[in-house]
């Protein structure tokens, strides 16, 4: 088997606040919540994400923005 590799990218806030729309203290609430990704400690005062699991989460909303949509849509005919 050939091994495929990726580069991972590491995102800090000013990106995933881009990315996602959210101001950074909704973001905070979110992963106090459990419902946002974790970030990953890279220094004493510095913090970034994975960017593969910010477009996971995003991912995940859309999926359930569709699902929700579905079931109105059905339920309303």
């Amino acid at each position: 088997m050939e091994n495929i590799h990726f580069q991972e990218r590491i995102v800090r806030m000013q990106e995933v606040v881009f990315l996602v729309g959210y101001k950074p203290s909704s973001i905070y609430a979110l992963i106090s919540e459990g419902k946002f990704p974790k970030g990953i400690k890279l220094g004493k005062r510095a913090s970034g994400w994975r960017l593969s699991q910010i477009n996971q989460w995003m991912a995940d909303r859309l999926n359930e923005s569709n699902i929700n949509k579905t079931i109105t849509t059905r339920n309303i005919k």
